[in-house]
């Protein structure tokens, strides 16, 4: 990326887009030649980081691809999935609407014209509109022009929500178009393909649609001959949208996924199905099952890890704490029992492992992690856990209450002596956080609002953790309202990388009421000053995530088809 360089920040995206887009497409294009070397499908990598964009680019934070901005310190702000993922997404699509070989003519003509200078927006867009005088659309809509293409994709913010609407008896597919935000209401041109399926999992028909700048797209189905159990939109991700599933499909999916043969077209689905977790649309614990049941017969490593990490975050973050705990018991069950099934498959056993303690939630489970940190477990100790997975069983050990304090230290003092690197002196200082009393607790405190006096960021930041871990709910009440009045003070005072971590490990934990919780972030942001672009920012996204979170409570109290037990 240094061959052409932007001339200001408000193109930051022209450096960072372009060299995210174009590591994926050349490694696709080798990919297939390598013969000393085997890569994942890059192009599934590529769509897994999308989920960047679509998190950020769902926020009140989010900004234009091509945005001002007025110095160096805001221009810091914009190192994010929009300028990166989003911009690299935007960048795909463009090459499915002008084709690769006249793509690859425009980008010689711009990197030629001013390689080892500076370039902006203009620049750009000039090398492929002399490629190129206008995208026609396929479909014989109006034509698409780089003029829009600009204003509707770099120049304008938010995401498209796109989710279809059709009947087995119906001969037309509607194609409905939201805006995920409201303050950002563009609705844009996309080309996107949309896949048919047969009962058995298989896809019996492809087809290229532009999906237009309306609320409503229509595409023409014929039905008589073959109907589909579910569609697709946006198969292949050759666009930047996010595709929801409409009931007939989401049942489907939930009960076929397995029959489905594609990696990259169950990643897909995966996604959509965790999407609709994150918009309230799906219940985190029907999620959690779908994945409790899928998970034992999915062969695609980089997506098993994606389940697990899906599962995790949403039992963690979009699920009652009261409803979470069968939930959490049944997938330690699943890895457990999955780890063990299949020890010979290396691959395997190294995405597994390191998720176990991220699902021990309850005494038994804690009492297993025990058994094997102490080596006492004959199965689980078949497997090699790493240092950061120990580590992780000894934060879970901490929570236990039928495990003895002094049985607790002894491991400590073991792992610590196994370990004596910077993770080490972390994870340490976390778990004797955890269980500190007062008035240490006071003296952490203090501490934690103070300039650093010898410790790293990180450091602190594992003790913010430990001192605010679950376990501590109730005793931190006192701190949690001592944290509102202190975080505004902590920014004018100390680093920005430790008055974040103060930001983000100290919040309030206990959200049984999230409105309250939601009143006192509001009152924060009210009262903290326009210089503090960062500390403004956290909030807003803060209170993003409780609205989030609030809906997808109420959608695992009153939505949920499927218990775990």
């Amino acid at each position: 990326t240094d061959l052409v360089t932007m001339r200001w920040w408000d193109d930051l995206w022209l450096n960072e887009s372009f060299a995210d887009f174009i590591s994926h497409f050349c490694l696709s294009k080798i990919r297939e030649s390598l013969r000393t070397v085997t890569i994942a499908d890059p192009w599934s990598s590529f769509f897994r980081r999308k989920a960047w964009a679509y998190r950020e680019d769902q926020l009140v934070t989010t900004h234009p691809i091509a945005t001002d901005c007025a110095n160096t310190e805001e221009s810091e702000t914009n190192f994010d999935g929009i300028t990166y993922a989003k911009g690299a997404s935007t960048l795909k699509q463009l090459l499915f609407l002008v084709g690769e070989r006249n793509f690859s003519k425009a980008i010689s003509t711009y990197f030629k014209r001013f390689e080892w200078s500076n370039a902006s927006l203009n620049d750009f867009l000039t090398a492929i509109s002399e490629t190129i005088s206008h995208l026609v659309d396929i479909n014989e809509q109006p034509e698409l022009d780089l003029k829009r293409w600009k204003s509707d994709w770099l120049q304008s913010a938010g995401l498209n929500e796109v989710v279809p609407d059709w009947s087995p008896t119906s001969d037309t597919i509607n194609l409905n178009q939201t805006a995920c935000l409201s303050t950002y209401p563009t609705l844009r041109y996309h080309k996107v393909k949309l896949a048919l399926f047969d009962s058995d999992g298989s896809i019996y028909d492809v087809r290229k649609i532009i999906v237009s700048n309306q609320k409503v797209t229509a595409v023409a189905a014929d039905f008589v001959s073959k109907r589909p159990s579910a569609v697709l939109v946006n198969f292949e991700d050759e666009a930047y949208l996010k595709p929801a599933l409409d009931e007939r499909s989401l049942g489907f999916f939930l009960g076929n996924l397995n029959k489905v043969s594609s990696d990259m077209t169950r990643v897909q689905i995966w996604h959509a199905l965790w999407n609709m977790v994150r918009d309230a649309k799906l219940s985190a614990l029907d999620f959690a099952a779908t994945v409790a049941r899928e998970l034992p017969r999915e062969k695609s490593i980089d997506l098993l890890q994606s389940l697990l990490q899906f599962s995790q975050g949403g039992l963690a973050n979009f699920t009652p704490r009261d409803l979470s705990l069968p939930a959490y018991k049944k997938l330690f069950q699943v890895v457990v029992k999955s780890l063990l099934d299949d020890l010979n498959d290396k691959e395997r056993v190294l995405a597994l492992r390191d998720w176990l303690p991220g699902f021990a939630a309850d005494e038994e489970a804690y009492v297993t992690l025990l058994e094997v940190l102490e080596e006492r477990n004959e199965n689980l100790n078949k497997v090699e856990f790493g240092k950061t997975t120990k580590w992780s069983m000894l934060l879970c050990i901490f929570r236990a209450k039928e495990i003895s304090k002094e049985t607790k230290l002894r491991l400590l003092e073991k792992l610590t002596a196994e370990d004596p690197s910077d993770l080490g002196v972390r994870k340490r200082r976390q778990c004797l956080a955890m269980i500190a009393e007062e008035p240490e607790r006071e003296r952490l405190w203090a501490k934690f609002s103070d300039t650093l006096r010898g410790e790293s960021v990180n450091q602190i930041a594992a003790e913010m953790m430990g001192f605010n871990d679950a376990i501590n709910i109730e005793r931190n009440q006192k701190y949690y309202d001592q944290y509102f009045l202190a975080v505004i003070d902590v920014y004018n005072r100390v680093s920005r990388e430790h008055a974040n971590e103060f930001y983000s490990c100290l919040a309030p934990y206990n959200l049984q009421n999230i409105a309250e919780v939601q009143a006192k972030y509001s009152r924060l942001l009210a009262e903290t000053p326009k210089k503090q672009v960062w500390l403004t920012r956290n909030i807003k996204t803060t209170l993003d995530d409780l609205e989030r979170k609030k809906a997808a409570f109420e959608c695992a109290r009153t939505k949920t088809r499927e218990v775990l037990n």
